[in-house]
């Protein structure tokens, strides 16, 4: 499509290896990650993500209780942190940031981007037809 595409550095380790090695080959401090299994995400909550950002590591939304590290923002400034995690063999995301400045958004009903299934994830060929009939407006 055009797109540069950057393959982990670190194989095998999850999202954290993802995210590692795009920080480290960025060339801008400020970085949205963004997982292609995430079709739903509008582009106004990455503008609110993004414009939460002010002095923080990471902006991460959470949703239903439960934190989003794929769809956030992220300062190249935690590329090192990431790592040494990665070298002591901690690859949870979720747990890697906590000793980062980060801001956690609750994302809930009352923002007009809201939907329940707002951060619905495809990983499997029935996933994909569910996004589907809900993109096109027809039920199952």
């Amino acid at each position: 499509m055009g797109y540069p595409v950057v393959n982990d550095e670190i194989l095998d380790i999850g999202p954290i290896g993802g995210i590692y090695t795009c920080l480290k080959s960025s060339q801008t401090e400020d970085n949205i990650v963004l997982s292609c299994d995430m079709p739903l995400i509008p582009v106004i909550l990455i503008q609110y993500i993004y414009s939460e950002k002010a002095l923080y590591d990471a902006v991460i939304p959470v949703f239903k209780g439960f934190p989003e590290p794929m769809c956030a923002y992220y300062n190249k400034s935690v590329t090192e942190g990431l790592l040494k995690s990665i070298n002591d063999q901690n690859f949870k995301i979720q747990e890697v940031v906590k000793g980062f400045n980060v801001k956690f958004l609750d994302i809930d009903a009352h923002f007009p981007f809201y939907r329940d299934n707002l951060f619905a994830n495809i990983n499997t060929p029935n996933d994909l037809k569910k996004v589907e009939l809900l993109l096109s407006g027809r039920k199952e």
